[in-house]
């Protein structure tokens, strides 16, 4: 903010206080002479500058008075369309006004649940105070930030402006969506220490009781939960199963009492993502790797919109038997996905798996050229695939040698959710059109439920597009990948490169 801004800022905000001394209830006057700036203190000075001092001392007095009752550990959420005839204030905009308890994650999963809703957000208002109770929940008194009294809670208000809807049904909704990811947010808050410290007890008796693998694979494992628990991994949920066979099957059914942030729950429902694997796959619960990770089938409420991840430790008995396993939600950091795959545990040692595969030394011109392939391969791949899996690909990535044509390679989830395409297109003709009409494409073609996708622009000739399709589990169409490569090359492929092809058949290479 410039010194102009700010001056302008501290002008315009004394008419707000202005208003306070005039309209406020004399009761109030002292606290809201506190309130106000502590309220707007964030609030950039254009979006303060541009509404007026009595619509300002309107949105902070009704946040006020919407403050003064809450109940202990529960947020209080009000949606309304302000007028001046009936709240003495308005806005062009819907409000949502937001009293909670303080904790992490509340401005971006409220975000996130007011845009999943299809609203856009015009202003969010973020103050944070601190203040005295009754056992009832009434507001006493509002104190200053270092206070040390006995009871102060820290409270966080959320104002937020969104596209105006005066349809009830519609704010109805987005207030239960409101309610269910502050729910979610304190599950994951509160279970949070638990959820890590159940992560370090697993730990400790991995190390303590190994199962019958190789000695590289366990510490490998106890390597990577150390380095989930050194702040790459955002814990959100925990539960764990146990594997038993029931009519003759295999079934995953959850430990009663073992839930834990989003996954709380005291009841021993079978997993209903372990339900719809086929027979054989099922059959794979029982196999000796210590570590599953791979996606979930559910978008992260809390912190940031994304799949959830899934981070599966299996359980031994004495004799080495797979008995369970302990199941953890939630989502990597950004660290996790901004190192180098050689600094974090199993990747490191999946790259050095390829790269021995390969015959080609880390010096050489080729070696040097795959590793760069894995250093900046899709970081969930790296993660999810197996090491044939991320060969396979990263070869055939490397025979391109940026040459200037379509290549797409595709891996389905080994729990048959969804499907991974990775495509590579020529720099220049890549466009978001391009990208738009190949997610189509694999849509129908993999009838596809939803579709995703990133894209990846470097100093390569190459761009990279990175797609995935989510399907109904285990109902895969017939695929034709001849056809398949067709068709995305055919969205690719301009009229200039028609011409080319047809001068070149009827000329030759060097006249065409």
């Amino acid at each position: 903010m410039s010194p102009r801004q700010e001056d302008a800022k501290t002008k315009h905000l004394s008419k707000v206080l202005a208003h306070v001394k005039n309209k406020a209830p004399k009761k109030d006057v002292n606290n809201l002479l506190q309130f106000v700036p502590q309220y707007f203190s964030t609030i950039a000075a254009e979006d303060f500058l541009e509404r007026s001092p009595l619509d300002l001392y309107g949105a902070v007095k009704s946040h006020w008075d919407f403050a003064q009752i809450r109940n202990s550990g529960t947020p209080s959420i009000r949606i309304f369309n302000p007028s001046q005839r009936k709240h003495g204030w308005k806005s062009t905009h819907t409000i949502v006004e937001i009293v909670n308890d303080d904790m992490p994650f509340l401005v971006d999963s409220t975000n996130l649940a007011v845009k999943k809703n299809g609203f856009a957000i015009h202003l969010t208002v973020h103050p944070v105070i601190h203040v005295k109770r009754d056992d009832r929940g009434n507001l006493i008194e509002l104190v200053k930030s270092d206070s040390q009294e006995k009871g102060v809670v820290r409270e966080s208000l959320l104002h937020i402006e969104i596209d105006r809807d005066t349809e009830q049904k519609v704010l109805d909704d987005l207030g239960n969506e409101l309610s269910k990811v502050l729910s979610d947010v304190r599950a994951a808050v509160t279970d949070w220490a638990a959820t890590l410290d159940q992560a370090l007890s697993i730990r400790d008796h991995l190390a303590k009781h190994p199962p019958p693998v190789e000695e590289s694979e366990i510490t490998e494992a106890l390597n990577f939960i150390d380095w989930l628990i050194a702040n790459h991994f955002t814990f959100l949920g925990y539960r764990e199963y146990e594997l038993i066979t029931e009519k003759g099957e295999d079934v995953l059914r959850a430990v009663a009492d073992t839930g834990l942030g989003i996954l709380r729950g005291s009841g021993t429902a079978p997993s209903k993502s372990f339900l719809v694997l086929p027979k054989d796959i099922r059959k794979q619960a029982r196999s000796k790797e210590i570590l599953i990770i791979t996606k979930a089938n559910s978008v992260a409420t809390v912190h940031r919109s994304s799949y959830l991840d899934y981070i599966g430790i299996k359980k031994f008995d004495a004799a080495g038997e797979v008995i369970g396993e302990q199941r953890f939600l939630g989502l990597f950091t950004s660290s996790a996905y901004s190192r180098s795959p050689r600094d974090i545990p199993l990747l490191r040692q999946k790259v050095a798996q390829v790269m021995l595969r390969s015959g080609l030394s880390q010096n050489s011109h080729g070696g040097k050229a795959l590793l760069h392939i894995l250093e900046t391969f899709p970081r969930d791949e790296l993660f999810q695939a197996s090491v044939d899996e991320l060969f396979y690909v990263a070869i055939g990535v490397q025979q391109l040698q940026e040459r200037q044509r379509v290549k797409i390679f595709m891996r389905r989830d080994s729990f048959g959710r969804f499907f991974s395409c990775l495509i590579y297109v020529p720099r220049d003709r890549y466009t978001t059109l391009v990208r738009l009409q190949m997610q189509e494409i694999l849509k129908a073609e993999l009838n596809g439920l939803s579709v995703e996708s990133t894209a990846l622009i470097s100093e390569s000739t190459l761009a990279r597009v990175h797609i995935i399709v989510r399907t109904t589990p285990w109902k895969f169409p017939k695929m034709n990948m001849r056809k398949l490569q067709a068709k995305i090359e055919a969205v690719v492929r301009s009229w200039q490169d028609e011409l080319k092809d047809a001068a070149i058949a009827r000329f030759g290479e060097e006249r065409g």
